[in-house]
């Protein structure tokens, strides 16, 4: 029995009708049990503390990017046309290291106290979930970039189970990102600087 028909097992059959199982939603499957098994790993707060970095990181960077924008063009004189995309990722980051050591602090308090099978079961579930958000990211800026240099297997895309659905899961979280043009997006909302290039 092939992977794809087991998981289709488990698919109601009323989107079997419309979608038949492909490689794409194999290889997402395969991504999302391997979120499962490493949040159990993890245990529940870790897989939290990441999941909130990212969430938080993206949140952030698209509304205070034009600040560390400020401060790179300030500290290392810098007007290109790379200040934008450079702060954004530096804001990015910067939070969430913060809030990921924030969890490892709280991870190392909670271990002390022995929670055991109940953290690490609660955290399978966040480890899922954390994988479909960073799938939802990367899927959003590939159908940025493919909208202009058609790479995507589009007819494959389209009957996949999980591909879209994932897809559109961050552009709901944070609208300023609707319509798949993540940097489009960003460079409508962000404040602009005087003499700064973002």
């Amino acid at each position: 029995m092939s992977v794809c028909v087991i998981v289709q097992h488990f698919i109601p059959s009323s989107f079997q009708t419309a979608y038949t199982m492909n490689w794409i939603d194999i290889v997402i499957v395969a991504l999302l049990f391997y979120g499962l098994i490493q949040g159990f790993i993890d245990g529940l707060i870790i897989e939290v503390a990441e999941l909130a970095a990212l969430v938080l990181g993206i949140w952030g960077a698209i509304h205070f990017s034009w600040w560390t924008a400020e401060k790179l063009a300030g500290w290392f004189d810098m007007t290109s046309q790379w200040t934008g995309i450079i702060s954004f990722a530096v804001t990015f980051a910067a939070i969430m290291i913060v809030v990921y050591l924030i969890g490892k602090l709280l991870d190392s308090i909670l271990k002390a106290m022995a929670l055991g099978f109940v953290i690490k079961s609660l955290g399978a579930i966040f480890g899922v979930l954390k994988l479909v958000l960073v799938l939802s990211v990367l899927f959003v800026f590939l159908n940025t970039i493919d909208e202009k240099k058609h790479f995507l297997p589009s007819a494959t895309i389209n009957n996949s189970f999980f591909y879209n659905p994932i897809a559109d899961l961050v552009p709901s979280i944070f609208p300023i990102v609707e319509g798949g043009d993540l940097i489009d997006s960003f460079n409508r909302h962000k404040k602009q600087s005087p003499g700064v290039t973002i």
